[in-house]
């Protein structure tokens, strides 16, 4: 299957979960291919798979438009953003890693000291080598698609609005994730760094920066 082309927001609006159903919940429950899943509703009689995956794939795709347009700095979009959403990051226990190189590896290695200490962790990281749901994880398993589909059908619009850039949105996307998933520590590598990235938001306990 191709990729659907990028939509407006609105697009995505009005029952988007109610339409998808079965579908969206086995694409991320079950982490199947968008193949998989048309394998699947083919089985079962569904008509129109393939629209069914295309607009499985629209609310990604209208995210990733979020990519393009002018470069602004600062942190006013992202915490106007958080602000609608409760502030879920500042209920959050924040490792925050930043630096020129070495990020991944102090992430991939925090993560293990301690989940081998028996903590449920997140870990936000970018970018992605596949699957989107690779920056949001949770004990490594990544943030399931319905979650991601749920918070850009109700949050793009406002999204918009303010302005947010795509990693803006994405950032919140885990914050609130995190959160939701009462992890012990949340480890939150930064985007492009410096005092202005959108991670800044996060008032960590700890703060890394590698060499």
């Amino acid at each position: 299957l191709q990729p659907a082309k990028p939509v407006a927001a609105g697009a995505l609006a009005a029952g988007l979960h109610a339409r998808l159903g079965k579908a969206v919940r086995w694409y991320g429950r079950y982490r199947l291919s968008l193949r998989d899943v048309c394998d699947l509703l083919a089985e079962r009689g569904v008509d129109d798979v393939s629209g069914i995956a295309a607009q499985v794939r629209a609310a990604i795709d209208a995210l990733f438009t979020r990519t393009t347009g002018v470069w602004r700095l600062g942190l006013e979009r992202v915490s106007a953003l958080l602000e609608r959403l409760g502030n879920p990051h500042r209920t959050l226990s924040v490792l925050h890693v930043g630096g020129t190189n070495g990020k991944g590896s102090v992430v991939a290695t925090a993560e293990a000291i301690l989940r081998a200490r028996g903590l449920r962790v997140g870990r936000y990281t970018s970018p992605h080598l596949i699957d989107f749901r690779e920056r949001v994880l949770v004990d490594r398993v990544p943030i399931a698609e319905d979650e991601v589909l749920a918070f850009l059908e109700r949050w793009m619009p406002e999204s918009e609005r303010l302005g947010a850039t795509f990693f803006e949105i994405t950032t919140a996307l885990a914050l609130e994730h995190f959160a939701n998933a009462n992890v012990d520590v949340a480890i939150v590598e930064v985007g492009l760094g410096g005092r202005l990235d959108a991670t800044n938001v996060v008032d960590p306990r700890t703060a890394v920066v590698t060499s």
